[in-house]
């Protein structure tokens, strides 16, 4: 058995990449045959929640190894200095790793292991002005160096391939395309009545269940509310999700602060960050769920949507259309006048939650779509294991 190594990272506050590496743990581990297990090292000190979270995946596979916790600074100074990062090549070797999986990091020009290079997305391209300027000058610097240096570039949709070949010319003939999927959290027919009393929400409500991040577009969905509630429709949207920002450390206090103004607290509802299985049950429950978001590389949430036959309002991103072809109502996301209209079509349309027969489509092309993404990953692992052997030869 071939084994990918990853590293967990200390805390949780990219929530779309601690989920990407659950879910590829799990479609591993569901799909041993293919002969590929991960291997996932983390910081025994590190966030106790996402340490108990993988343990009850991975079992003894997850490495609690104090020399995680060594600053990501360091490595990348040995990694630059020296051709690699000494810590992690010794886990590696330990544990008889036979690729690694790096993401949004450098392991070295002389790292004696296949590297596969995951990029979730190519925001800082696209909407430059939400980060700094050193932060995408890291970004660029990192990908440069490992196309330098014979990475295999995994990325999750083709929409992001185009992307890469389009702005890393050397990236052409030298990129991956894993399209992950999840199954559904709930069973078809399960429900629970009293989640969305719990959450006190009403009969009827949109569902937007994504971080609270600044490129995710809260802002203009409190702006259509505030367009629907002026021509008398009382439009409900309930968000749920990690307030954390670490671009825009005030992006959710700004945001709050925005609906508290604007008198939406009763159309805008901020439910925190909520149990999974609770997600799942308001996704299924709900109008339908929407993604407002001005990037994304590949939506979690849509895999998650699609996989519970949740109905779906999305911004008209190439990526979301990828993933869903027609099956959606798509919008203009910097248009609040053409969020607003999408959502007042759902919501006079509405009549009732998807059907156990949905349910059950829904949950069997989930199955299918996570061995199809079992089968794009472990090709792209031995791709990358190829392009090493044939540098190193």
């Amino acid at each position: 058995m071939n084994r990918i190594a990853f590293r967990l990272p200390d805390d949780g506050v990219w929530t779309g990449g601690v989920n990407y590496l659950e879910t590829v743990c799990r479609a591993l581990l569901k799909h041993s045959d293919l002969g590929y297990e991960p291997v996932v090292f983390c910081n025994p000190n590190g966030n106790p929640q996402l340490r108990a979270r993988f343990e009850n995946i991975l079992g003894d596979r997850l490495v609690q190894d104090p020399t995680v916790a060594r600053r990501r600074r360091v490595g990348l100074i040995g990694a630059l200095a020296f051709g690699r990062n000494q810590a992690v090549l010794t886990l590696c070797k330990r544990h008889q790793c036979d690729v690694i999986m790096e993401a949004a990091e450098y392991m070295g020009w002389r790292f004696p292991v296949a590297c596969l290079a995951w990029i979730p997305d190519f925001q800082d391209r696209h909407l430059p002005h939400l980060f700094r300027y050193s932060g995408l000058y890291r970004k660029s610097l990192a990908i440069r160096l490992q196309l330098a240096t014979a990475r295999t570039i995994l990325v999750s949709s083709e929409d992001a391939r185009n992307d890469c070949e389009r702005f890393y010319a050397q990236a052409r003939g030298r990129t991956a395309v894993a399209r992950f999927a999840v199954l559904p959290a709930l069973r078809p027919g399960e429900n629970d009545p009293q989640v969305p009393t719990r959450h006190a929400l009403p009969e009827r409500y949109f569902y937007l269940p994504n971080q609270y991040w600044a490129h995710k577009n809260h802002t203009r969905v409190v702006d259509a509310l505030e367009l629907l509630r002026a021509r008398g429709t009382n439009v409900v949207v309930a968000s749920s999700g990690n307030p954390q920002d670490p671009r825009h450390v005030d992006h959710y206090t700004r945001l709050r602060e925005k609906v508290a103004k604007h008198r939406l607290t009763d159309h805008f509802l901020f439910l925190g960050d909520i149990a999974t299985r609770d997600v799942a049950i308001l996704m299924r429950s709900s109008v339908a769920m929407i993604n407002p978001s001005l990037f994304e590389g590949w939506s979690t949430t849509v895999e998650e949507a699609k996989s519970l036959a949740a109905r779906m309002v999305l911004s008209n991103l190439a990526v979301h259309r990828e993933q869903t072809g027609s099956t959606a109502e798509f919008f203009d996301p910097n248009d609040p006048v053409a969020i607003a209209a999408s959502l007042e079509r759902v919501w006079s349309k509405y009549q009732e939650s998807s059907t156990l027969v949905e349910q059950q489509v829904a949950a069997d092309s989930a199955e299918l779509r996570i061995r199809d993404f079992a089968e794009q990953f472990t090709r792209a692992c031995t791709q990358a294991r190829a392009r090493y052997r044939r540098r190193a030869a």
